[in-house]
């Protein structure tokens, strides 16, 4: 007998429970009647079609599909029921475990089945294709929406509350798994399951998942298989979730991932997923070992492991030769702004999501960097770095360098040394920065790098601030140093940095055919102000070419061609800037102490402008052996004391002040120019007692020379007595002279 229904509703056998066991919207069942009147409930066939199978376990323990009700038996014969033939098309199956918080999605698009319940246990064998809308535990969705090919025993003892599945086939979209277990229902539910592959697909694995990880996890890509093995045993208990171990290895795999934006080719690797010793997302863990590939042509190695699913975290390591703008996309090192060329790297990193929705970072932690032929840009510093090469290791506080050589434009460097707690470089952190090590250059074009920086700024950005915790020390070599005209070769010494204050203990350095040993500190530690002060020593330095080096100290008074000589000078010397590194001479202060050697002034126009005071002497090349003397500096004005310059041509003594708007005014004591030689009175007189006192005042561009009259007189005088009473021992009378008779003067100005 055939019987057919439509809009087929079966009720649950659940008390209370609104949701039908079955809904369908044709069910057509073959059976024999007189077997069913005896107690064999046996259909020869069944077909469901467009129908919804709700299987449900209470919270208690019972299930909804228990339809066929029990009754005395009949002459021995005990209840059963079977469905020889079933077809079923387009058939959801949604099976939900209240008591283990299980819930499965199925649809079937078409398959065959048999089913058979007997006193103790009912019997499915079921053949057929579909979709798996979800598989979730715990609140927790794995497996989703992905092709079912199916051929199952499935066996549920109704004693027990067990479901077994016998040794299953299982094929999920293009991969052929192995599945067998039980799971059981009753006042302590549990389950063991086994499923396993040779030939799975590890992007399909993955994406398998719970959704907090899948939803990164399924925009991977992957080609090649990995053999398989899942083991889910354990409690299903309301406050206990079963323990899951995935093991999965494979080789010739290609994978890729939009973070990488390329494939991994040639890839082998072993992994494992686990739900921890507490069976939960808190301590899920997936590792991928033994990483081996090619990216980029290039090989890799390393490992993953990603954990804690309740807030996603990720750590590894890898070693590979690699582009620096690839590695810096996929990991960017806090101190690197950009870089280009190619790296061998051996980096550990770690990552996590700190809140829900926030974006996941990954940053390195630590390893080894080693750059050849590289091009690089530090953060805070405004120089491109070229033809790098060195290596570099660090961890989490300090960065060790090792012989790391480059160029900024046509200077070089090699740097060796440690800095703890580098990352801070890029933070505005109060913990101490400090960097000790080396540094050696061939050759450093101090001008251009300080260039660089003043372009890099912004109209009020300040060149320099130094956070008061950074320290430092460094040793220095540089063969050859130019800034401007000057050019130092053969620099040696150290520099240290503490509470914004640079150091320099000692650097000594050869230049201008002599050396200078220098002893400095830079103070950065004012608001608006550099403060620099100097302590040099002079060593045999020409005087022409110092005074060339320095644009003539920013006068054109006395330049570098008047000059010849070398000098040797102790300088103490404070100046000052602001924080553009404009100079502030208000403040500049300096005590020097000079003695000039073997000199010479060559055409310098005061000094003909003398001639018509001194002898008859030529005083365009006036030579000395030594001058000594101390220059000092305050309050925008040089002070000069009184010197005397012993020449081939004459003596004479000079003193006065220069301004640094280029106000002068000097004075000078010559020896006097006789008017007549053949003058008995006059020859008489000592001429190298004799003095003419001059002034040389004005500008540097407008100046005249004057004529002390009282002060030269009265020289006069004195110089006459002591020509004529030189034997005299008692008191020297006064004695009139009457200028015209001896001296040839003008009045006071210009001449």
């Amino acid at each position: 007998m055939a019987v057919a229904f439509d809009s087929l509703k079966i009720a649950s056998s659940l008390e209370n429970d609104t949701q039908a066991f079955i809904r369908a919207e044709h069910l057509y069942v073959d059976l024999n009647i007189l077997e069913v009147l005896l107690g064999d409930y046996t259909l020869r066939s069944l077909y469901l079609k467009n129908a919804v199978v709700n299987l449900k376990i209470s919270s208690s323990g019972q299930p909804n599909f228990q339809i066929i009700k029990k009754r005395d038996t009949i002459s021995g014969v005990g209840d059963s029921f079977t469905l020889e033939r079933i077809r079923l098309e387009e058939v959801e199956i949604l099976y939900h475990n209240e008591q283990s918080k299980i819930k499965i999605h199925l649809v079937i698009r078409q398959s065959s089945a048999r089913f058979s319940q007997q006193p103790d246990e009912l019997l499915l064998t079921l053949v057929g294709d579909g979709t798996n809308r979800t598989i979730q535990l715990d609140g927790s969705n794995f497996v989703r929406d992905q092709r079912l090919q199916i051929n199952t025993r499935v066996r549920y003892q109704k004693s027990k509350k067990r479901f077994t599945i016998s040794q299953s086939d299982l094929k999920i979209e293009n991969s052929n798994f192995r599945l067998a277990g039980f799971l059981e229902t009753g006042e302590n539910p549990k389950v063991k399951l086994k499923m396993s592959s040779t030939n799975a697909n590890l992007a399909q694995i993955l994406s398998w998942l719970p959704r907090r990880l899948n939803k990164n996890m399924v925009k991977f890509k992957s080609k090649g298989n990995v053999e398989f093995e899942m083991n889910l045993q354990g409690d299903l208990t309301e406050n206990s979730n079963p323990h899951m171990d995935i093991n999965f290895k494979g080789k010739g795999l290609s994978f890729y991932h939009p973070l990488i934006d390329n494939w991994i080719n040639k890839l082998s690797l072993q992994g494992s997923f686990s739900n921890g010793n507490r069976n939960s997302l808190r301590t899920s863990t997936l590792e991928f070992s033994r990483i081996k590939g090619k990216l980029n042509g290039e090989s890799i190695m390393g490992n993953l492991k990603l954990s804690n699913f309740s807030r996603f975290g990720i750590e590894g390591n890898f070693q590979t030769t690699q582009y620096i703008q690839e590695m810096q996309r996929l990991f960017p090192l806090s101190f690197l702004d950009q870089g280009e060329g190619r790296v061998t790297l051996d980096l550990n990193f770690k990552g996590d999501t700190p809140k829900k929705g926030a974006k996941t970072s990954i940053s390195v932690s630590d390893g080894a960097i080693e750059v050849k032929q590289a091009k690089l840009h530090f953060n805070r510093l405004p120089w491109i770095l070229q033809q790098c090469q060195g290596n570099l290791s660090f961890d989490q506080n300090s960065l060790d360098i090792n012989n790391f050589s480059g160029k900024i434009g046509e200077s070089d460097f090699t740097i060796t040394g440690t800095a703890q707690n580098f990352r801070l470089i890029a933070s505005d952190s109060i913990i101490p920065f400090n960097f000790k090590g080396s540094l050696q250059s061939e050759y450093i074009d101090l001008e251009k790098l300080l260039f660089t920086v003043v372009d890099s700024l912004g109209p009020q950005d300040s060149i320099t601030r130094i956070p008061r915790h950074w320290t430092s020390a460094i040793d220095c070599e540089i063969k050859s140093l130019k800034f401007k005209k000057f050019v130092g070769h053969d620099i040696k010494g150290s520099v240290k940095l503490k509470n914004q204050k640079f150091y320099i203990p000692h650097l000594s350095v050869n230049t201008i055919d002599g050396t200078v040993d220098l002893i400095s500190q830079a103070d950065f530690s004012h608001p608006d102000s550099i403060f620099i002060h100097y302590l040099a020593h002079l060593d045999r330095i020409d005087i022409d070419s110092l005074f060339e080096v320095f644009n003539n100290f920013g006068q054109d008074f006395l330049v570098a061609h008047h000059l010849e000589g070398q000098i040797n000078a102790i300088a103490d010397i404070q100046t000052a800037f602001d924080r553009q590194w404009k100079f502030d001479g208000g403040k500049l202060a300096a005590e020097i102490d000079f003695i000039i050697v073997n000199g010479q002034l060559n055409d310098f126009a005061p000094i003909f402008k003398l001639s018509k005071y001194l002898n008859d002497e030529p005083l365009h090349r006036l030579r000395f052996s030594e001058i000594q003397n101390q220059v000092s500096i305050k309050d925008r004005v040089i002070y000069l004391p009184e010197m005397e310059v012993n020449t081939n041509v004459l003596s004479i003594k000079i003193s006065g002040s220069h301004t640094f708007d280029q106000k002068i005014d000097y004075y000078i004591q010559a020896p006097l120019r006789r008017k007549k030689k053949d003058d008995e009175e006059f020859t008489k007189l000592d001429p190298d007692q004799t003095k003419v006192y001059l002034a040389i005042r004005g500008t540097t561009d407008d100046y005249e020379v004057t004529v002390d009259k009282k002060a030269t007189f009265k020289e006069i005088k004195q110089n006459i007595l002591r020509t004529f009473f030189k034997s005299k021992k008692d008191k020297t009378p006064e004695v009139e002279l009457d200028d015209e008779e001896y001296l040839e003067l003008e009045e006071e100005g210009d001449f």
